[in-house]
């Protein structure tokens, strides 16, 4: 989220009111604002309800395009594809020692399976919120940023020092020293 609180020169300053995201089939948008408290609602939710913290692994098992910007800007993930086999997705899980998986509900049966040949609890696989979706006692991205935005900080929010514009000479000489 520090991202979202700095600048940094080469980055123009968005004007208030100006949406980050627009929904493709809904025409909804999105701003700096709802980014914002939907990012710490879903850190604080996971830090809440899983013990998510700053250095444990999410495994995201979804297509290049996430639904309707579920988790902008959420770190640390790790996507996987939806496609991997049991025995991939299992391998990976170990490997990376991811604590909770988020999924999209296509892809929940390889995921279930892949949580009883690592032993993580099926309890800690989250599912994308997807319209026409069933997801049955499964918790939902949304139920974690509601469960975050309704609890007291459970975690200490990362802030980026400001970025100070380099003068033309310092810049060429990074550049010269980085390439020698």
């Amino acid at each position: 989220m520090a991202e979202l609180d700095s600048h940094h020169p080469s980055r123009p300053i968005r004007k208030h009111g100006i949406p980050w995201f627009i929904e493709d089939h809904t025409g909804q948008t999105v701003g700096h604002e709802e980014i914002r408290a939907r990012v710490f609602g879903l850190a604080n939710g996971l830090k809440h309800r899983f013990g998510i913290k700053e250095d444990g692994v999410v495994r995201i098992i979804s297509t290049t395009l996430l639904p309707s910007g579920q988790l902008t800007d959420w770190e640390p993930s790790c996507p996987a594809n939806p496609l991997f086999t049991l025995d991939e997705l299992a391998y990976q899980i170990q490997t990376i020692k991811a604590s909770v998986i988020i999924t999209h509900p296509e892809a929940l049966p390889v995921a279930l399976s892949a949580c009883r040949t690592t032993m993580l609890p099926a309890h800690r696989i989250i599912m994308f919120n997807v319209d026409g979706a069933s997801y049955d006692a499964h918790t939902t991205v949304q139920d974690v940023i509601d469960e975050g935005l309704a609890s007291a900080s459970t975690f200490q929010e990362r802030v980026l020092q400001p970025v100070y514009p380099m003068s033309p000479s310092s810049a060429v000489s990074v550049t010269r020293s980085q390439v020698i």
